[in-house]
């Protein structure tokens, strides 16, 4: 079992490719949490500094498989005669820090806009959004509603450009330990693409641990290697102490994947120093 007092037992990079953090809670469908009320919250989240607003379609719920499961595609649908009440993000100005909003999750992103924006640690952003959550939870409370969360999430996601460690997929293999192109006969060239996908049982049944890599591109369509860890379970009690407890195990999980899986040569493109 990883213990909370192996934090500091955690590798450290002085270069992570890390490019956005997620943190999210999922509670029952608040029924009354409707545009009215998203407008009044958007009063309170501009007044903490988050002036700009977007709307985006709701996220569908996907609640976790008991560990040992097998796991199959998921796809998500609603019948309904109204509307879908939109996600509400709520952005600082420069776009780095988010709040999502909508009636059956809560999310809270740090996301990489410039490219010398730093990640400013897990702990910064598990601060963030605590202070945030509980403002929610004031808000809700205020306004006759509660949310009980029955599942957390905690997403990483990493990316490096073409030319950064990397030229074609094939190389992928100098990156990765469980990544290795061998074709027998050689007949094969070197893949132009591909797609990767593997999961974990989290300790103690709390949950799973995902992690997709894929190729990409940037906005003016320069390739990338992208890789997105996503651990998703339900937490021992609904409480901020239990949550921050989940949230902890996840990290621990996370940092602890992505160092088995790099190389040697990965360690020293990110700057491995612990």
């Amino acid at each position: 079992m990883i213990e909370p007092s192996d934090r500091d037992l955690l590798p450290e990079y002085a270069r992570p490719p890390v490019v956005e953090v997620a943190m999210g809670v999922h509670f029952p469908t608040i029924a009354t949490l409707g545009i009215t009320h998203l407008g009044l919250l958007s009063q309170r989240a501009k007044e903490k500094g988050y002036l700009r607003i977007e709307q985006h379609p709701p996220i569908p719920y996907r609640p976790e498989p008991p560990a040992g499961s097998f796991l199959r595609p998921q796809i998500s649908f609603r019948i309904s005669g109204r509307p879908d009440v939109p996600r509400v993000w709520f952005l600082d100005e420069p776009g780095n820090r988010v709040i999502q909003v909508q009636q059956d999750m809560f999310l809270y992103n740090w996301r990489k806009v410039a490219d010398n924006d730093q990640y400013p640690s897990f702990e910064n952003v598990r601060d963030s959004f605590f202070c945030c959550w509980t403002d929610f939870k004031v808000f809700l409370n205020d306004n006759s509603m509660e949310s009980i969360p029955d599942q957390c999430q905690l997403t990483y996601v990493n990316q490096t450009p073409k030319g950064d460690g990397w030229d074609s997929p094939a190389d992928w293999a100098s990156l990765f330990t469980t990544f290795e192109w061998r074709p027998r006969s050689g007949f094969l060239p070197g893949p132009e693409s591909v797609g990767w996908f593997m999961t974990w049982p989290l300790e103690d049944g709390k949950g799973r641990l995902y992690l997709e890599l894929s190729p990409a591109a940037t906005k003016d369509d320069q390739p990338l290697l992208r890789w997105e860890f996503t651990a998703r379970g339900q937490p021992d009690e609904s409480t901020d102490s239990g949550i921050t407890r989940w949230y902890d195990t996840a990290h621990q999980w996370i940092v602890r994947a992505f160092a088995d899986l790099n190389t040697e040569k990965a360690d020293a493109l990110w700057r491995r120093w612990q």
